[in-house]
């Protein structure tokens, strides 16, 4: 799909996962509206378990399933005219034609799967299906860190994908947007759907500052898996699901050292979780006022910018 913003040269929507909702949040029985890519989507949860998302409306005569409709065992019902959908988005029943279905009345399903307390969505805008899996995080397992996804980690703002992660890469801006004193090599390793880029840091602590590292583990444009190395265990999970061609969900899921006694975040839990909202939220103004220079004019040592742009355009290849 060609770019709808004439800030951004790009699609809208690259390929891949992106987080829709909170796993908690899709319960079984219950349909959950939502809106992401330019359209409207229905998520609901069967009594397996298992989590499904599909577009909206009703391919009979458009009444949005969300808004009146209700689960019925592994199908949702149409509130318009009652007309019966299952999970693969076939229609099954047309209730005042007994026996009879519509072959053509399909809804638009998306592969979503339950990923790290998250409702994952595989969304390509030419309909492939997924070619590549999110990875598990060893973080999740560790009892000594607690999974928390705070309200107040979640944003809309005016940017694009592309744009946010390409910062992993532009070391130099940590100086001058986030305060850090000093910043050493960039490195990153390249495999497939995942880009790893290790900027070395001078880390601020109370006791002082201290050597240490930002990874960041990015899989697609819509999750970047965070670990500040030299500060002790953490893990932070950063989503971005393009709502339209204008606006961008971003949130953050945090994997944070338990206090002590179990309850609750750590001292230090909690002041990673507040510093790592203040910081990204010093990016918003740029991200949202910005443009994107196809061709930039770098300073010598900022190639690794175009890397990340070679390495971004693969999301864009089934879109057209």
């Amino acid at each position: 799909m060609a770019p709808t913003s004439g800030r951004f040269p790009f699609p809208d929507y690259p390929s891949g996962w992106y987080r829709v909702a909170l796993s908690d949040e899709v319960r079984v029985g219950e349909l959950r509206s939502l809106a992401y890519f330019g359209r409207e989507l229905v998520a609901f949860r069967t009594g397996d378990g298992d989590v499904h998302v599909m577009d909206a409306h009703c391919p009979h005569l458009g009444a949005h399933i969300g808004m009146g409709g209700h689960v019925r065992g592994d199908c949702v019902v149409c509130p318009f005219h009652g007309w019966r959908f299952d999970t693969a988005g076939r229609n099954v029943e047309i209730p005042y034609r007994p026996g009879e279905t519509n072959r053509k009345a399909r809804l638009r399903t998306f592969e979503a799967r339950d990923w790290c307390g998250l409702v994952m969505v595989w969304f390509d805008d030419a309909d492939e299906k997924a070619d590549w899996q999110l990875p598990d995080l060893p973080e999740l397992h560790d009892e000594r860190l607690l999974w928390h996804a705070p309200p107040e980690a979640r944003w809309r703002i005016r940017t694009h994908p592309q744009e946010v992660l390409e910062n992993a890469v532009d070391i130099a801006h940590f100086q001058f947007v986030h305060g850090v004193s000093s910043f050493g090599d960039l490195s990153f390793v390249e495999d497939g759907p995942m880009l790893r880029s290790t900027a070395e840091l001078a880390l601020t602590t109370p006791q002082g500052p201290v050597a240490g590292a930002v990874v960041n583990e990015m899989w697609g444009l819509g999750v970047d898996i965070n670990r500040v190395v030299g500060i002790g265990d953490n893990a932070t999970i950063l989503t971005l699901t393009p709502i339209d061609g204008e606006t961008v969900d971003l949130a953050y899921a945090f994997l944070s050292p338990r206090a002590s006694n179990g309850d609750g975040l750590s001292r230090f839990g909690q002041g990673h979780v507040r510093d790592t909202i203040a910081q990204i939220e010093a990016d918003f103004p740029i991200w949202e006022h910005k443009v994107h220079r196809a061709s930039p004019s770098l300073a010598q040592g900022e190639g690794a910018i175009l890397a990340f742009r070679r390495w971004a355009s693969r999301f864009y290849a089934t879109a057209g």
